[in-house]
């Protein structure tokens, strides 16, 4: 499991698929696989809060969400 230490800047030049992700600073998000498989472009927002606790937010739900637009 990841956890995003970068600034929003350079979280958004690592991901790169259309979608827009939304989280606290210290959310777990990506796995490093999916982290590798992102393609495309990709707006993140990063909320001061630090970590939000939010199930959809969790790597394995992420992930899957990736590959499954991925796919589309």
């Amino acid at each position: 499991m990841r956890h995003l230490t970068e600034e929003p800047e350079e979280i958004i030049q690592r991901l790169s698929i259309p979608c827009l992700l939304i989280a606290g600073h210290r959310d777990p998000l990506l796995d490093p696989q999916a982290l590798q498989e992102l393609s495309g472009g990709c707006e993140f927002q990063v909320l001061d809060g630090g970590h939000l606790d939010l199930p959809a937010l969790s790597a394995p739900t992420v992930a899957n969400w990736v590959r499954k637009h991925r796919a589309l």
